[in-house]
């Protein structure tokens, strides 16, 4: 769980110091843990992400 978490939030946990990212992973962990718990059968289920990326351009009269 904390690998999908690091790899998905990326963008985001890159921004939080060193030191402090594994705390902070570990804390989203057992927070949606708690919230949605593993299955029977040991699974724990995410919903789909999907990360959108956008590209602009300014056009200047």
């Amino acid at each position: 769980m904390n690998g999908f978490i690091r790899t998905i939030l990326f963008p985001f946990t890159a921004r939080i110091p060193e030191a402090l990212q594994q705390n902070f992973v570990e804390e989203i962990a057992k927070t949606y843990l708690e919230i949605y718990p593993s299955d029977r059968m040991g699974f724990i289920y995410v919903p789909p992400v999907v990360r959108l990326e956008v590209d602009a351009t300014k056009i200047v009269n």
